[in-house]
């Protein structure tokens, strides 16, 4: 049973948890709309990235968001549209080279992101901060970061998923952004047109055959949790409560 109420900014939406559950565990955007006969408008909201979000309470559409053409390309925002072409693998390559951060202390491409995300056999790609400051601290001694930095590190993840290079959730990582004021980190199979740019990578490698041989662009680097004092903490409390657990007696 869904019930509609409203209050001065926002549509109210009451769902069964079993519609909730269901639509957030959809693999695809899922757009709730809402009619309002009153003013002939139609609201929408993307509640799969709303319920991952907020949680399985009562969901909220803003009277913002209203179905029209200047609201039309915000209707699938969470899945990393653009409006930029679909680029052919050259051209991809091309972009992808001269898309660079404007700060003079972060000489860093969306190139360089991929490449040196690459891991599992570079059928994945891993990303996090660690990678742009790896590839910043190589390239100048000094390293700054504020609203450039930040929107450049957004665009790329957004690009990579617009162009379909690896299967981001975007909207995972939008959470992250926006709710949490964090920048992402995730791990996502590449796609067969990430390998192709991938393969196409190492024919533009093979002209500069005496650039830096022993070294290879398309290479994968190795991620690891890494095992701290607090790591052997858990494990240790994760043992003596499991022990003491499965002594009690158990609920029929």
């Amino acid at each position: 049973m869904c019930e509609n109420k409203t209050d001065k900014d926002n549509w109210i939406f009451y769902a069964d948890d079993k519609h909730k559950t269901y639509w957030e565990q959809y693999p695809i955007p899922v757009i709730l709309l809402v009619y309002n006969s009153d003013n002939n408008q139609i609201y929408f909201l993307d509640v799969r990235y709303y319920l991952k979000a907020n949680g399985l309470n009562c969901i909220k559409i803003s009277k913002t968001n209203i179905l029209n053409l200047e609201n039309r390309d915000r209707i699938f925002e969470h899945t990393g549209y653009q409006k930029d072409s679909f680029f052919d693998i050259e051209e991809l390559f091309n972009v992808m080279i001269v898309s660079r951060c404007k700060s003079e202390y972060f000489n860093i491409s969306y190139l360089d992101l991929f490449l040196l995300g690459l891991t599992n056999l570079t059928r994945q790609l891993f990303f996090d901060m660690s990678i742009v400051m790896d590839i910043a601290e190589c390239r100048s001694p000094q390293v700054a970061g504020g609203s450039d930095e930040y929107m450049f590190i957004y665009e790329y993840v957004k690009f990579v998923t617009a162009q379909n290079i690896a299967e981001i959730n975007f909207g995972d990582c939008l959470i992250d952004w926006e709710e949490n004021k964090l920048v992402p980190r995730f791990l996502a199979p590449l796609t067969n047109r990430g390998q192709m740019l991938l393969e196409y990578v190492k024919k533009i490698e093979a002209n500069y055959p005496t650039i830096m041989p022993e070294s290879q662009l398309v290479q994968e680097r190795l991620i690891e949790l890494v095992f701290d004092k607090y790591s052997y903490n858990r494990i240790e409390k994760l043992r003596k409560i499991q022990e003491q657990y499965i002594t009690l007696p158990q609920k029929k």
